[in-house]
Protein backbone atom coordinates (compact mmCIF):
# COMPACT_ATOMS: atom_id res chain seq x y z
CA UNK A 1 0.00 0.00 0.00
CA UNK A 2 1.46 3.31 -0.76
CA UNK A 3 0.07 6.06 1.55
CA UNK A 4 -0.42 9.48 1.09
CA UNK A 5 3.18 10.15 -0.84
CA UNK A 6 4.51 13.43 -0.77
CA UNK A 7 7.34 14.86 -3.43
CA UNK A 8 9.16 17.67 -3.48
CA UNK A 9 12.02 18.57 -6.05
CA UNK A 10 13.24 22.24 -6.67
CA UNK A 11 10.61 24.39 -5.07
CA UNK A 12 7.90 22.11 -6.82
CA UNK A 13 5.77 19.88 -4.73
CA UNK A 14 5.75 17.08 -7.56
CA UNK A 15 3.40 14.46 -5.10
CA UNK A 16 0.93 15.96 -2.69
CA UNK A 17 -0.51 12.83 -1.19
CA UNK A 18 -0.88 9.98 -3.41
CA UNK A 19 -1.78 6.50 -2.36
CA UNK A 20 -3.20 3.58 -3.65
CA UNK A 21 -3.52 0.19 -2.86
CA UNK A 22 -2.54 -3.02 -4.77
CA UNK A 23 -2.94 -6.82 -4.14
CA UNK A 24 -1.74 -10.20 -5.81
CA UNK A 25 -3.59 -10.92 -8.81
CA UNK A 26 -4.76 -7.61 -9.50
CA UNK A 27 -3.53 -5.06 -12.14
CA UNK A 28 -3.62 -1.56 -10.82
CA UNK A 29 -3.36 1.07 -14.00
CA UNK A 30 -1.81 4.27 -12.96
CA UNK A 31 -3.61 7.29 -15.56
CA UNK A 32 -2.76 10.84 -15.73
CA UNK A 33 -1.90 13.54 -17.97
CA UNK A 34 2.03 14.11 -18.77
CA UNK A 35 3.90 15.68 -15.33
CA UNK A 36 0.92 14.09 -13.32
CA UNK A 37 3.46 12.67 -10.63
CA UNK A 38 3.28 8.71 -12.55
CA UNK A 39 7.06 7.97 -13.14
CA UNK A 40 7.76 10.00 -10.19
CA UNK A 41 5.56 7.51 -7.65
CA UNK A 42 6.69 4.37 -9.09
CA UNK A 43 10.07 5.53 -8.60
CA UNK A 44 9.42 6.34 -5.52
CA UNK A 45 7.46 2.82 -4.73
CA UNK A 46 10.64 1.23 -6.48
CA UNK A 47 12.88 3.11 -3.61
CA UNK A 48 14.97 5.49 -6.61
CA UNK A 49 13.57 8.54 -4.81
CA UNK A 50 12.92 8.83 -0.97
CA UNK A 51 9.91 10.69 -0.19
CA UNK A 52 8.85 13.98 1.86
CA UNK A 53 6.23 12.19 3.47
CA UNK A 54 3.96 9.36 3.34
CA UNK A 55 4.54 5.52 3.97
CA UNK A 56 4.99 2.66 1.71
CA UNK A 57 3.65 -0.63 3.36
CA UNK A 58 3.44 -4.39 2.53
CA UNK A 59 1.89 -7.56 3.49
CA UNK A 60 4.51 -10.30 4.83
CA UNK A 61 3.96 -13.46 6.21
CA UNK A 62 0.82 -11.72 7.79
CA UNK A 63 2.64 -8.91 9.33
CA UNK A 64 2.40 -5.15 8.33
CA UNK A 65 6.25 -4.33 6.30
CA UNK A 66 6.81 -0.64 6.40
CA UNK A 67 9.05 -0.17 3.38
CA UNK A 68 8.98 3.46 2.68
CA UNK A 69 13.21 4.23 3.02
CA UNK A 70 14.21 0.63 1.72
CA UNK A 71 16.61 1.71 -0.87
CA UNK A 72 16.25 -0.02 -4.57
CA UNK A 73 17.92 -3.42 -3.86
CA UNK A 74 15.88 -3.70 -0.62
CA UNK A 75 12.61 -3.14 -2.14
CA UNK A 76 13.75 -5.52 -4.70
CA UNK A 77 14.61 -8.37 -2.24
CA UNK A 78 10.97 -7.64 -0.71
CA UNK A 79 9.61 -8.02 -4.00
CA UNK A 80 8.89 -4.52 -5.56
CA UNK A 81 10.62 -4.70 -8.96
CA UNK A 82 10.14 -1.99 -11.59
CA UNK A 83 10.60 -1.60 -15.25
CA UNK A 84 11.34 1.57 -16.97
CA UNK A 85 9.98 2.91 -20.12
CA UNK A 86 13.77 3.54 -21.09
CA UNK A 87 15.50 0.59 -22.79
CA UNK A 88 17.32 -1.14 -20.20
CA UNK A 89 19.36 -4.03 -21.83
CA UNK A 90 22.97 -3.38 -22.98
CA UNK A 91 23.06 -3.31 -26.24
CA UNK A 92 26.54 -4.51 -27.23
CA UNK A 93 26.03 -7.79 -25.65
CA UNK A 94 23.44 -10.73 -26.38
CA UNK A 95 20.16 -11.19 -24.38
CA UNK A 96 21.58 -14.08 -22.63
CA UNK A 97 24.42 -12.34 -21.28
CA UNK A 98 21.96 -9.22 -19.72
CA UNK A 99 20.39 -12.16 -18.08
CA UNK A 100 23.65 -13.65 -16.84
CA UNK A 101 23.94 -9.94 -15.79
CA UNK A 102 20.86 -9.61 -13.68
CA UNK A 103 21.10 -13.06 -12.19
CA UNK A 104 24.15 -12.91 -10.60
CA UNK A 105 23.84 -9.10 -9.20
CA UNK A 106 20.99 -11.52 -7.37
CA UNK A 107 22.79 -14.26 -7.18
CA UNK A 108 20.19 -16.73 -8.88
CA UNK A 109 21.88 -19.44 -10.61
CA UNK A 110 21.87 -19.41 -14.34
CA UNK A 111 19.76 -22.57 -14.91
CA UNK A 112 16.95 -20.38 -14.40
CA UNK A 113 17.57 -18.02 -17.15
CA UNK A 114 16.63 -20.87 -18.99
CA UNK A 115 13.34 -21.71 -17.67
CA UNK A 116 11.89 -18.46 -17.87
CA UNK A 117 13.23 -18.09 -21.12
CA UNK A 118 11.17 -20.72 -21.70
CA UNK A 119 7.97 -19.54 -20.12
CA UNK A 120 8.31 -16.55 -22.06
CA UNK A 121 8.47 -17.87 -25.20
CA UNK A 122 12.00 -16.20 -25.96
CA UNK A 123 14.75 -18.77 -25.91
CA UNK A 124 15.18 -17.98 -29.75
CA UNK A 125 16.06 -14.76 -28.78
CA UNK A 126 18.53 -15.35 -26.12
CA UNK A 127 22.00 -15.58 -28.35
CA UNK A 128 21.13 -11.89 -30.38
CA UNK A 129 22.12 -8.61 -29.48
CA UNK A 130 18.73 -6.18 -28.19
CA UNK A 131 19.21 -3.95 -31.75
CA UNK A 132 18.47 -7.53 -33.78
CA UNK A 133 15.16 -8.23 -32.26
CA UNK A 134 12.07 -6.41 -32.95
CA UNK A 135 10.52 -3.88 -30.19
CA UNK A 136 7.65 -6.40 -28.94
CA UNK A 137 10.27 -8.69 -28.89
CA UNK A 138 12.86 -6.92 -26.95
CA UNK A 139 9.77 -5.91 -24.31
CA UNK A 140 9.12 -9.07 -23.67
CA UNK A 141 12.67 -9.98 -22.69
CA UNK A 142 13.60 -7.28 -20.45
CA UNK A 143 10.08 -8.45 -18.54
CA UNK A 144 11.04 -11.45 -18.62
CA UNK A 145 14.52 -10.56 -17.30
CA UNK A 146 12.89 -8.80 -13.99
CA UNK A 147 10.84 -12.08 -14.00
CA UNK A 148 14.33 -13.73 -12.87
CA UNK A 149 14.16 -11.60 -9.58
CA UNK A 150 10.51 -13.20 -8.38
CA UNK A 151 9.03 -10.17 -7.89
CA UNK A 152 5.75 -9.59 -5.57
CA UNK A 153 4.83 -6.41 -7.22
CA UNK A 154 5.75 -5.78 -10.79
CA UNK A 155 6.10 -2.51 -11.74
CA UNK A 156 5.86 -1.65 -15.59
CA UNK A 157 6.06 1.87 -16.82
CA UNK A 158 5.02 2.25 -20.54
CA UNK A 159 5.55 -0.85 -21.39
CA UNK A 160 3.32 -0.46 -24.56
CA UNK A 161 5.55 2.18 -25.64
CA UNK A 162 7.03 2.09 -28.96
CA UNK A 163 6.13 -1.24 -29.98
CA UNK A 164 3.25 -2.24 -33.11
CA UNK A 165 -0.39 -2.93 -32.19
CA UNK A 166 0.29 -6.86 -32.67
CA UNK A 167 3.16 -6.68 -30.17
CA UNK A 168 1.12 -4.88 -27.69
CA UNK A 169 -1.48 -7.36 -27.96
CA UNK A 170 1.11 -10.02 -27.18
CA UNK A 171 2.54 -7.96 -24.52
CA UNK A 172 -0.86 -7.13 -23.04
CA UNK A 173 -1.88 -10.96 -23.23
CA UNK A 174 1.65 -11.97 -21.03
CA UNK A 175 0.70 -9.27 -17.86
CA UNK A 176 -2.59 -10.64 -17.67
CA UNK A 177 -1.42 -14.36 -17.67
CA UNK A 178 1.43 -13.15 -15.17
CA UNK A 179 -0.92 -11.66 -12.79
CA UNK A 180 -2.39 -14.85 -12.43
CA UNK A 181 0.38 -15.67 -10.07
CA UNK A 182 0.92 -14.67 -6.82
CA UNK A 183 1.67 -10.93 -8.18
CA UNK A 184 0.24 -7.77 -7.94
CA UNK A 185 1.16 -5.52 -11.43
CA UNK A 186 0.97 -1.69 -11.06
CA UNK A 187 1.12 -0.43 -14.52
CA UNK A 188 0.84 2.88 -16.16
CA UNK A 189 0.68 3.75 -19.98
CA UNK A 190 -0.21 5.94 -22.82
CA UNK A 191 -2.14 3.58 -25.00
CA UNK A 192 -4.96 4.17 -22.60
CA UNK A 193 -7.83 1.28 -24.11
CA UNK A 194 -4.99 -1.39 -24.27
CA UNK A 195 -3.90 -0.96 -20.70
CA UNK A 196 -7.60 -0.27 -19.46
CA UNK A 197 -8.78 -3.97 -20.92
CA UNK A 198 -6.39 -5.66 -18.91
CA UNK A 199 -7.15 -3.69 -15.75
CA UNK A 200 -8.49 -4.69 -12.58
CA UNK A 201 -8.69 -0.88 -10.71
CA UNK A 202 -7.91 2.61 -12.29
CA UNK A 203 -6.48 5.64 -10.67
CA UNK A 204 -6.84 9.11 -11.96
CA UNK A 205 -3.97 11.37 -10.71
CA UNK A 206 -3.44 14.78 -11.99
CA UNK A 207 -1.18 17.28 -10.61
CA UNK A 208 0.70 14.93 -8.04
CA UNK A 209 -2.90 14.25 -6.33
CA UNK A 210 -5.35 11.09 -6.86
CA UNK A 211 -8.83 12.61 -8.68
CA UNK A 212 -10.64 9.17 -8.46
CA UNK A 213 -10.10 5.40 -8.69
CA UNK A 214 -12.09 2.50 -9.50
CA UNK A 215 -12.71 -0.07 -12.21
CA UNK A 216 -12.15 0.90 -15.94
CA UNK A 217 -15.37 1.10 -16.51
CA UNK A 218 -16.44 3.85 -13.34
CA UNK A 219 -13.27 5.72 -14.07
CA UNK A 220 -14.42 6.26 -18.03
CA UNK A 221 -17.97 7.09 -17.13
CA UNK A 222 -16.55 9.59 -14.09
CA UNK A 223 -17.56 13.30 -15.43
CA UNK A 224 -14.34 14.48 -13.28
CA UNK A 225 -11.78 12.13 -15.14
CA UNK A 226 -13.65 13.08 -19.06
CA UNK A 227 -13.36 16.61 -18.03
CA UNK A 228 -9.67 16.01 -16.75
CA UNK A 229 -7.68 13.22 -19.02
CA UNK A 230 -10.28 11.51 -21.66
CA UNK A 231 -12.85 13.87 -22.71
CA UNK A 232 -16.60 13.55 -23.29
CA UNK A 233 -16.75 10.90 -26.18
CA UNK A 234 -13.85 8.37 -24.86
CA UNK A 235 -14.79 4.66 -24.69
CA UNK A 236 -13.16 1.65 -23.79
Amino acid sequence: MVSEIKKVIGKREILKGVSFECSAGEIVTLLGPNGAGKTTTFLITAGFYKPDGGRILIQRDGLEIDVTFFPTYRKSKEGIVYLPQERSFFDDITIYENFVIASELARIGKEKIFEVAEKFGITNLLKRKPPEVSGGERRKAEIARIFLLSPKFLILDEPFAGIDPKSIQSIASLIKELSQLPMGIIVSDHNVRDVLRISSRVYLISDGIILESGSPSDIVKSIKAQSTFFGEEFDI
